[in-house]
């Protein structure tokens, strides 16, 4: 049994390594969609919930740095939720329930424009292609369980 996600818990992004996302520095909260099954009083996270919609957006344009490169660059997340965070049998709403199995995974992040270090006659670009992050999330109390 694993806690069921909900609005409110916690999504966060740890680089591995130097570089640095602004918007996904600090963690950001989930919202929930479902209005059929409420945890806590607040909407459950259903498949498709995993990351809130507004960092969603700029998931395909992240900027990004990566000291020295300090003239920021651009890269795309490709976030895939694993299976084993997603319920096999409840389904709310047609969609399967995500749970925090308490096992953070890997996403890669694929640079578009590499960032900048800053240097006379021109600038030198950030040779680094790919950069890594693990992925967490931290639910808050109270919590209902689901496998």
């Amino acid at each position: 049994m694993y806690p069921v996600l909900k609005s409110g818990d916690l999504l966060i992004f740890t680089a591995l390594g130097p570089h640095v996302c602004p918007p996904i520095v600090a963690p950001l909260p989930l919202i929930g969609t479902s209005s059929q099954f409420l945890n806590s009083a607040v909407p459950t996270c259903l498949d498709g919930d995993e990351v809130p919609l507004p960092i969603k957006a700029v998931l395909s344009s992240m900027p990004y740095i990566s000291p020295p490169f300090v003239i920021p660059g651009m890269g795309k997340i490709n976030f895939k939720l694993p299976a084993s965070y997603l319920t096999k049998k409840l389904k709310i709403e047609g969609k399967s329930v995500i749970i925090f199995p308490g096992i953070p995974f890997k996403v890669e992040m694929q640079v578009i424009v590499p960032a900048m270090q800053p240097m006379a006659p021109s600038p030198i670009p950030d040779p680094v292609m790919s950069k890594s992050f693990m992925v967490a999330y931290t639910p808050l109390l109270p919590q209902v369980l689901a496998q």
